[in-house]
């Protein structure tokens, strides 16, 4: 187990954690980009953030809830939880690459399920929009079921959900 005493108010760093005390008081080599990524990323969220909840406030106002709208909903949903995903690294690149919140284990493990999740969910509701869309081109009067639609996103996040906790599961059991 290797430990890096760093001027943090925690102290040392856990063993999950990449050791950079080759570099004074954790500056990586990149820390001129690390300032850029992390403003970008916070400009990214702010505006992932405002835009999304406008946007699902435009479409919950709705007089008619059709299926679209409902995918609509649940897409900015998951942007703006997205968005937020992003912050732990925002504030890491902007401190040098110092871990915060990823210098608890607990939270490394479960900020990677969510954003593999979040990331995994989003490509799926981009799917089933292309998919609901071009039925509705191809076969104008097919009526497309809701609840068949919303059942698979539940399903699928249940899946995805339920996947990490097997993982770490069968880890657990291999000793590993």
């Amino acid at each position: 187990t290797t430990f890096c005493f760093i001027n943090d108010t925690q102290g040392y760093y856990n063993s999950h954690v990449k050791d950079f005390s080759k570099h004074a008081e954790m500056q990586t080599p990149f820390y001129i980009l690390d300032y850029t990524l992390g403003t970008i990323l916070i400009l990214c969220t702010v505006l992932g953030v405002i835009g999304n909840s406008l946007a699902c406030v435009f479409f919950c106002s709705k007089s008619r809830r059709d299926l679209v709208t409902y995918l609509y909903i649940v897409i900015n949903v998951t942007d703006v939880v997205c968005s937020f995903t992003h912050l732990p690294v925002t504030i890491s690149l902007l401190r040098c690459r110092r871990p915060g919140l990823f210098n608890i284990y607990l939270f490394c493990a479960l900020w990677e399920t969510v954003f593999c999740i979040i990331q995994k969910f989003s490509i799926y509701l981009v799917l089933l929009l292309s998919i609901t869309r071009t039925i509705a081109i191809v076969k104008p009067f097919y009526k497309i079921k809701s609840r068949v639609v919303m059942g698979s996103l539940l399903v699928y996040l249940v899946f995805l959900t339920i996947l990490p906790i097997l993982q770490y599961c069968v880890t657990s059991l291999r000793g590993e």
